[in-house]
């Protein structure tokens, strides 16, 4: 009775934590820029389509999502304002840029669609990016900011007079916001010749990994070859953040290792089994051998009896299964060896 209640209790902690991790509220703010009003602003062919990509990316993560594209500058407050609203007591928001970018002073800015360009002080057509770390650092538990554009100043006569260098000082002490560049400071992000910017098809192409995104940046993003540019990050967070997050099994092996592996659903144990956890085999192939709906099944069957017969565990459960499987007659009708003829 007591192991009973015992892997009941485990088996609770197990779907508890899993349903907590599925109501994580998650928020994104994206933004993609192609056509500009300006000549002082040529068309960039990637910007919706990388809009497009991580919209479609995130909403899999389950991000709610705010998505405008080739938005004027009262368009992106609008946009900001409603992000605001949905941003607070988030557990994790992301914004995302693509398009023409300005660094006046060593500040981004992000450069509106309408923006018409002129020989002066621009602080009524740029929308800064430290308006929104602003508020993204005020409402959420976490933050992530890409931005996928130039930090350089092609028109050395435009300046901005800024006083915010006292909140840029404090936000790149912050534990709970990183802000990933496509370049650094000073350098053009590179187009590259797909349909996607090379910046945002790299961070597609690592996201969907169940890894922390911190190691994916550092160990896979940034030290990618295909690009032609430096990226560079300022900021980060404690704890870990997954884009693709992990089931509970996965993130709770210790617990799953505490109770009986019987217990285990097939999926959980072929994780176990992928993973050389000997303990799996059998049950897993017991599992196919008696859910069986054609040749696949048993071969899974077969499978997992033959690595417990060759790792040297529960031979007898295994010459037994294999026994069943000759008296299907699946040795003779798919050409299989039977392990215990030899």
């Amino acid at each position: 009775m007591l192991k009973k209640t015992y892997i009941y209790i485990i088996s609770f902690l197990l779907i508890g934590f899993s349903f907590n991790s599925s109501a994580e509220k998650r928020v994104a703010f994206i933004i993609g820029n192609s056509e500009y009003i300006s000549d002082g602003y040529n068309y960039l062919s990637q910007p919706i389509n990388d809009a497009e990509a991580v919209d479609k990316a995130l909403k899999s993560f389950g991000f709610e999502t705010i998505l405008v594209k080739n938005a004027t500058h009262n368009q992106m407050i609008d946009s900001l304002l409603k992000f605001t609203t949905i941003l607070e007591g988030a557990d994790a928001a992301v914004f995302y840029y693509s398009g023409h970018g300005n660094s006046i002073n060593h500040q981004e800015y992000i450069v509106p669609a309408n923006t018409k360009f002129r020989s002066v002080a621009l602080e009524s057509q740029f929308l800064s990016l430290e308006s929104i770390q602003r508020e993204m650092i005020k409402r959420s538990k976490l933050s992530i900011i890409f931005y996928d554009a130039c930090r350089n100043n092609p028109n050395a006569e435009i300046s901005i007079i800024s006083q915010t260098k006292g909140f840029i000082d404090t936000y790149k002490r912050q534990n709970n916001i990183m802000v990933c560049y496509a370049t650094k400071q000073g350098e053009t992000a590179v187009a590259g010749t797909s349909t996607l910017s090379p910046f945002t098809e790299i961070l597609l192409d690592n996201i969907y990994k169940k890894e922390d995104f911190k190691t994916l940046w550092h160990n896979h993003i940034v030290s990618d070859s295909r690009l032609k540019q430096r990226p560079q990050n300022t900021g980060g967070y404690s704890n870990t953040f997954y884009f693709n997050r992990p089931s509970s099994f996965e993130t709770n092996e210790s617990l799953v290792n505490t109770f009986s592996i019987e217990n285990l659903n097939i999926e959980q144990l072929e994780k176990l089994a992928e993973k050389g956890d000997s303990r799996a085999y059998i049950p897993a192939s017991e599992f196919y051998l008696k859910n069986a709906f054609g040749f696949q099944d048993y071969e899974k069957a077969y499978s997992y009896a033959l690595k417990a017969w060759n790792s040297n565990i529960e031979i007898e459960n295994a010459r037994e299964i294999f026994k069943k499987l000759e008296s299907l007659g699946f040795f003779y009708i798919y050409r299989y060896n039977n392990p215990i003829n030899k």
